[in-house]
């Protein structure tokens, strides 16, 4: 009997042992089945990764919708508070262009300094220079910036010279751009450079002129032109000082450049200084008399021969033992006073 009950314990603890391992081994089986490989897993993982991105950026436009129509809500209700009664949004225009009296009403200094000394710039808006206006910022010192350059319509009107390319150095306001340069005295290097024909002419041409200074005559202002009396006396009673017939005969840059019409109204002018040939003319009176004296003496101080109008009235042979016609026929101002030979 008691053999019989060893036994049947012996079965017993042999059939848990087997159960045991039984269990065991398929769930070692069921995980080998299961387990993926590793490139498998790895596009697993990008798979979900890509998907989680993606979940993300829909998110965000989602978000981004939604703020979109928050803002229009935002708007709308905004709209609707401007056209509630007693509401009035004073900036609900379209503005036009700024006209000149518009720019007047701030800018009087300005206006009246181009109204009464504008110059050329009288011909120009205010617009049309200013292209950028009340946008001076004093955190950005923008100052040149925004003014307007020169440039955008003069292009190196006095050359290429250095000493020139600083505009505001004499067009120091260019609202009144003639009248607002410095005293001439102060200007003696530039004159010669804006001037340069001038200046080439007077030293081609010496004279008096040529030894003074540009500010001498050219005093007080830029562009003042000086009246003749204030050196220079009256030498003609047909002309009166100050006016331009000083400048029929002298140019002032070049005044020993005498020149003159062929007029012969025009011989009191040269009596002016040669009174003594021109009273001859006058009291002793020949064909010499009704000339203009530029018909024979077209430049100052040059003489026409006789021979030159008149040829050889009395032959070759006469011409050839006088050669000087006034060994007889005297001062061409003084025919009548014939000597003979």
């Amino acid at each position: 009997m008691k053999r019989v009950r060893e036994s049947n314990k012996l079965a017993l603890l042999c059939g848990v042992l087997s159960l045991l391992l039984v269990f065991f081994g398929f769930g070692c089986v069921q995980k080998t089945v299961h387990q993926p490989p590793a490139a498998k897993v790895s596009k697993t993982v990008t798979k979900k990764s890509t998907t989680s991105v993606a979940k993300k950026a829909t998110k965000k436009a989602e978000t981004a919708k939604t703020s979109s129509k928050v803002s229009k809500k935002a708007k709308k209700k905004v709209v609707v508070a401007q056209n509630k009664p007693g509401h009035r949004n004073l900036y609900a225009v379209t503005p036009k262009p700024l006209t000149l009296t518009d720019c007047i009403r701030c800018h009087k200094v300005e206006f009246e300094d181009l109204k009464y000394h504008g110059a050329k710039h009288q011909t120009v808006s205010c617009t049309a220079c200013h292209t950028k206006f009340h946008a001076y910022n004093p955190l950005k010192h923008n100052y040149k910036q925004i003014m307007p350059k020169c440039s955008q319509c003069h292009h190196n009107p006095h050359g290429t010279n250095p000493a020139v390319q600083n505009c505001s150095a004499c067009h120091q306001n260019p609202h009144e751009p003639l009248i607002s340069l410095p005293k001439p005295a102060k200007m003696a290097n530039e004159c010669k450079i804006c001037h340069a024909n001038i200046a080439a002419e007077m030293k081609k041409h010496p004279s008096a002129h040529a030894q003074l200074q540009c500010s001498d005559c050219h005093s007080k202002y830029h562009g003042r032109i000086p009246n003749c009396s204030e050196c220079h006396q009256n030498h003609s009673p047909l002309v009166k000082m100050g006016t331009k017939e000083c400048l029929v005969c002298h140019p002032v840059h070049t005044p020993l450049m005498i020149s003159y019409p062929c007029n012969k109204n025009m011989n009191a002018v040269c009596a002016g200084c040669h009174s003594k040939e021109y009273n001859q003319l006058k009291r002793h009176h020949t064909k010499h008399s009704d000339l203009a004296c530029a018909q024979c003496h077209p430049h100052h101080a040059m003489y026409l021969k006789c021979r030159q109008c008149h040829g050889l009235p009395h032959g070759k042979a006469l011409a050839k033992k006088f050669p000087n016609c006034q060994t007889c026929h005297g001062s061409p101002h003084n025919l009548n006073a014939v000597s003979a030979p």
